[in-house]
């Protein structure tokens, strides 16, 4: 019976240990200070020397789920996929413009980026509001902004110590979806995972948080640790007033 009981114990101590040590190598990889943006600093500082002055939100419009439902007559499914997307691109907006304060803020549908990253902007990228980004806000041959988006990263990169403007990726593969960062050339340079345990540990307030129960369709906030992460990197830089909080 003592034996029975001490073994039992012992499991459980060793489940718990593992869970322990599972969550702190996955706050590890997921939090900037370690990995994420001295890079970014470093890719900013050889053209430009100042933080970013904007970030360009890249919201999804599920358009490849929408336009197969509707070819397959699943009227049903596409109301559902309309409403999911929609859902995740209210709580992203949220997340971001209540959580974010670190540089001005705008938004752009995926069926854009290809002329976001050709810099053409007007008509294109809009405050969360709907009010088109000013031009005096990022123009034409401006390096020091970031396009973010919500998904699974391309590689997982490491920082080539030899030069700071190159990425290789890493050996690991892709651990899962999270904040992905693309600097204006369009390259990946970092990002945040989110792990499938970080909904079972903590319980994400719903008005930054939505999970998809028929698609593959999600968003997990990150914006306050990216903010946090960016006044860390450039602390003592000045930076961009923030802009007027977003109404929803």
């Amino acid at each position: 019976m003592f034996r029975s009981k001490l073994h039992i114990t012992f499991i459980f101590l060793f489940m718990t240990f593992c869970i322990i040590g599972t969550h702190v190598l996955a706050q590890q990889n997921s939090k900037a200070p370690i990995t994420l943006f001295p890079i970014l600093k470093k890719l900013h500082n050889r053209k430009t020397r100042f933080p970013p002055k904007a970030i360009l939100v890249m919201l999804r419009s599920e358009s490849a789920k929408l336009q197969y439902c509707k070819a397959n007559k699943k009227n049903k499914e596409w109301l559902n996929a309309q409403k999911d997307a929609s859902n995740i691109r209210r709580v992203m907006k949220n997340d971001f413009e209540e959580n974010f304060h670190f540089c001005p803020v705008y938004y752009f549908i995926d069926t854009f980026l290809d002329l976001v990253i050709q810099q053409d902007f007007e008509n294109h990228v809009f405050t969360a509001n709907g009010i088109p980004m000013p031009a005096s806000a990022i123009h034409r041959g401006d390096t020091n902004y970031f396009i973010v988006y919500y998904g699974y990263p391309e590689d997982q990169m490491a920082i080539d110590e030899g030069d700071t403007t190159a990425l290789k990726a890493g050996s690991a593969g892709v651990l899962g979806k999270g904040l992905v960062f693309l600097n204006y050339r369009n390259l990946q340079v970092d990002y945040y995972v989110k792990f499938d345990y970080m909904t079972i540990f903590a319980n994400p307030d719903s008005r930054y948080y939505f999970k998809s129960t028929a698609f593959d369709m999600e968003y997990y906030p990150f914006a306050a640790d990216y903010n946090s992460d960016l006044e860390w990197a450039y602390r003592g830089i000045p930076k961009v007033k923030k802009l007027n909080r977003y109404k929803p």
